[in-house]
């Protein structure tokens, strides 16, 4: 029998939406002007792609454009829902 797997379980064990609410909470505090939407995209992905490397996930070069940009529509559709 095939296990099947919940997408909640899923999103709750990947850190990338913990990443994306915790830097945008952090930009609402703090009200950083050199926090722009370009800005914390990238603390965002560099954050994700190094907790990914520590725990041995490593996205093969021809892939990695694709994800980064998975990763950024990602955060997009988070902002929009939490601001």
């Amino acid at each position: 029998m095939p296990k099947i797997y919940c997408m909640r379980k899923t999103i709750r064990q990947d850190p990338l939406y913990e990443i994306i609410e915790r830097h945008l909470f952090e930009t609402i505090e703090t009200l950083n002007p050199k926090e722009t939407p370009l800005h914390l995209s990238k603390l965002i992905i560099d954050e994700y792609l190094l907790h990914l490397h520590q725990k041995g996930i490593f996205i093969p070069q021809k892939f990695k454009e694709v994800f980064i940009e998975d990763i950024k529509v990602e955060i997009k559709e988070v902002a929009k829902k939490k601001l």
